[in-house]
C-alpha cells in the first residue's frame, strides 16, 4: 500500500498543479487584456496632445486665462 499511498499523492498533487495552472493562464489572458486596454488608451492620449514647438519662448505667451 506504500507505493499506492504515494501515487495518490502524486495524484492529488498533480490535480492542484493542473487547477493552478488554469488559474495563472487565465490571470495572464486578464493582464494582457489590460496592457491592451492601457495601451490603446494611451495611443488615444498621443493622438489628442497638442505637439510642443520646440523654438517656442514661454515667456512670449499669453497665459490662457488672459483671453485672445
Amino acid at each position: 500500500m506504500f507505493l499506492e499511498d504515494r501515487i495518490i499523492t502524486i495524484e492529488e498533487k498533480l490535480a492542484h498543479l493542473e487547477k493552478l495552472v488554469g488559474e495563472l493562464n487565465q490571470m495572464i489572458w486578464e493582464l494582457n487584456q489590460q496592457v491592451a486596454a492601457g495601451r490603446k488608451e494611451l495611443r488615444d492620449l498621443r493622438a489628442q496632445a497638442t505637439p510642443v514647438d520646440p523654438n517656442r519662448k514661454p515667456d512670449e505667451e499669453v497665459p490662457p486665462h488672459y483671453g485672445r
